[in-house]
């Protein structure tokens, strides 16, 4: 498991930091559980490879009910659908949604934007 050495973690604390899939998935088991629980459709995984070549920055809680259920459907469909993508970073925010490091500045977030179908699925 590769956490990040600058991630900050305790029982009563959110996790903090870069963290990588295997990780999430290895320590928290709500994550574990809504992946192993996700069956995609196949539809579903053949819209994963709009996403070939892309670089994905997934912003989320480890306290977060919403990040507990969507990010283990990304990493899920990911790992199915064997898109590949040219990076992907997992970065774990607190309960104030803030990094250690500031947002970076390029994204021009004050924070992360909640996923949600409507953003996952353009009309």
């Amino acid at each position: 498991m590769a956490l990040s050495t600058t991630a900050a973690c305790a029982d009563d604390n959110p996790y903090i930091g870069v963290i990588e899939s295997s990780g999430l998935l290895g320590e928290y088991k709500t994550f574990a559980s809504a992946y192993d629980d996700f069956a995609p459709s196949n539809d579903e995984l053949a819209q994963m490879h709009k996403l070939k070549g892309k670089s994905l920055l997934v912003l989320f809680g480890t306290w977060c009910h919403d990040s507990e259920r969507e990010v283990p459907r990304l990493l899920k469909l990911l790992a199915l659908s064997k898109v590949e993508l040219a990076k992907l970073e997992l970065v774990a925010v607190d309960y104030n949604k803030k990094m250690i490091r500031a947002w970076p500045r390029n994204l021009r977030l004050n924070t992360p934007p909640p996923l949600s179908s409507s953003m996952a699925t353009p009309n």
